[in-house]
């Protein structure tokens, strides 16, 4: 009957193993889901002398079913209280029976799962009523109050939302052709951003001071066809903008370029004999003109 308990033990396995599958196809769609494998071993016999022959193998057996805890896939939620952890992590959760106070801070639970809510009393809650603990930043978002102790760590949503931060700074890089057509004042080509009257355009978010959104739009637009003269030196690349520029930000300043800088000269190949006193010519000449399409 050995023979017979052996592949019994095999189709056994084989059907749990099917089982497990079909449990992560059905999990599919579950938020913070973690895939089973299903582990299978082989049973043997150990015999006792050495000199004994091996003994055939005696079916197979689980070790259980393994779960990979990489991270899966973030998706958009309409909800603004639905959270994502990026990387390695848990969300810690407390146990209660319907209120704050009944909350036991021994009945420490984690998961993966950042579905959550808010309960009548404005407690962070997930969709099992268990909390959401961490550490509750401040009214005026400062500061952030280590409340572990006293409250068990409950996240708690304010009465009233928090005050917005305008955006004060904004940077922008941009790469731009010193080839492209310029827009000298001789055309006379006012600007418009409806129609072909720039070189580049970039976008930028930014916020104003109740935290809307908008989208600040800068136009890039070459205006003059002036030679703009380059010296090389022992710190570098020099320039002076020229003052044709509209508006000139930098006025007569000098401008320096690392050293390492690669330059390319589309006129004659004088860049290939710079030294500290000779000088290559393009033009590189541009303004900015913001605009809030927010």
């Amino acid at each position: 009957m050995s023979n017979i308990a052996t592949a019994l033990s095999g189709l056994q396995n084989v059907s749990l193993a099917i089982d497990t599958v079909s449990n992560n196809i059905a999990n599919a769609n579950t938020i913070g889901y973690k895939t089973g494998e299903y582990v299978f071993a082989t049973q043997f016999l150990n015999g006792s002398n050495s000199s004994d022959q091996p003994a055939t193998g005696q079916g197979s057996q689980s070790l259980g079913v393994r779960r990979s805890m990489t991270q899966g896939a973030i998706t958009n939620s309409a909800n603004p209280l639905d959270l994502a952890i990026s990387g390695k992590g848990m969300f810690r959760l407390l146990q209660g029976s319907g209120s704050a106070e009944s909350v036991d801070p021994a009945s420490v639970y984690y998961s993966r799962n950042g579905q959550f809510g808010v309960d009548k009393n404005g407690y962070i809650v997930n969709e099992n009523g268990m909390y959401l603990t961490g550490y509750q930043p401040s009214l005026n978002g400062n500061e952030i109050t280590d409340d572990l102790i006293k409250n068990n760590g409950l996240l708690r949503m304010p009465d009233s939302n928090l005050p917005g931060n305008a955006t004060s700074n904004s940077t922008l890089s941009a790469m731009l052709d010193s080839t492209s057509t310029a827009f000298t004042k001789t055309a006379n080509v006012a600007f418009d951003p409806t129609q072909a009257t720039y070189n580049n355009k970039t976008t930028q978010t930014v916020f104003d001071n109740s935290g809307n959104s908008h989208t600040l739009e800068v136009y890039y637009r070459r205006i003059t066809d002036s030679t703009l003269s380059i010296t090389s030196g022992d710190s570098g690349y020099t320039y002076t903008p020229s003052t044709a520029s509209s508006p000139n930000t930098l006025g007569t300043s000098s401008v320096v370029l690392n050293k390492e800088t690669v330059l390319r000269v589309n006129t004659s190949p004088v860049a290939s004999t710079l030294s500290s006193a000779a000088s290559a010519s393009t033009s590189m000449s541009f303004k900015t003109a913001p605009s809030n399409a927010g």
